[in-house]
């Protein structure tokens, strides 16, 4: 007696697999599918699980990470055939900088010190960028930056982690005004006294207090 015959197909399975943006605490993580299906099988659901159990039936997700740490994510495809597979990834999220830095205000002659103060609680700091308020910038951890005219300015301070993520900071300085200390007097003879005329100019508002000191000769 002949066996009756029966053919059989064995469909494949698709390879899950997912990408995401940057990975850093207070932020949204956007997940893309990035799976791909065998032959003429089309994928035609996908299932992202996050670490909370929360369930996303679409192409594409996205999480907000309120903190730092380590966090599985799971990502189910599926194909026309019924044929699945499951990529789960353990994602870490790095924590952010805090930008901060301390300047004072400077005398109209002087450079302004710029104190780079930022830190991260794991990791290290891997770029800055400061941007002085005068159309200057510098890539230094601790610049010095004189200005040309005085004047009230805003700093700005960007920092990056070597995880990428990225915090900015920014404060507020006062350039004084420029000065010229400057007198007059008129030549006189001995025993007489002698009239001094302050000429001090500044560029913007008053010299408040003025001393004057005369060397006495033996």
């Amino acid at each position: 007696m002949t066996q009756p015959l029966m053919e059989v197909r064995v469909n494949s399975k698709p390879i899950s697999d997912f990408g995401h943006t940057l990975l850093c605490e207070k932020a949204t993580v956007n997940f893309y599918d990035s799976s791909k299906a065998k032959g003429d099988d089309n994928i035609i659901s996908r299932q992202w699980i996050f670490h909370n159990n929360s369930t996303k039936y679409a192409v594409n997700s996205s999480f907000y990470y309120d903190t730092s740490g380590q966090f599985d994510v799971r990502f189910i495809v599926k194909t026309d055939h019924q044929c699945t597979d499951t990529m789960k990834r353990t994602i870490t999220i790095s924590p952010l900088p805090i930008a901060d830095f301390t300047v004072e205000d400077v005398c109209f002659f002087d450079s302004t010190e710029f104190v780079n103060t930022s830190t991260v609680r794991t990791g290290s700091i891997a770029s800055n960028k400061w941007m002085f308020g005068d159309g200057d910038s510098s890539l230094l951890a601790s610049p010095k930056h004189f200005y040309q005219d005085s004047g009230t300015y805003i700093a700005h301070l960007t920092v990056t982690t070597d995880s990428g993520c990225v915090a900015t900071h920014q404060d507020t300085l006062l350039k004084h005004p420029r000065f010229i200390l400057d007198f007059d007097f008129k030549d006189t003879c001995a025993q007489l006294g002698v009239d001094f005329t302050n000429t001090s100019t500044a560029d913007k508002g008053t010299l408040e207090r003025l001393e004057m000191e005369i060397p006495k000769f033996s």
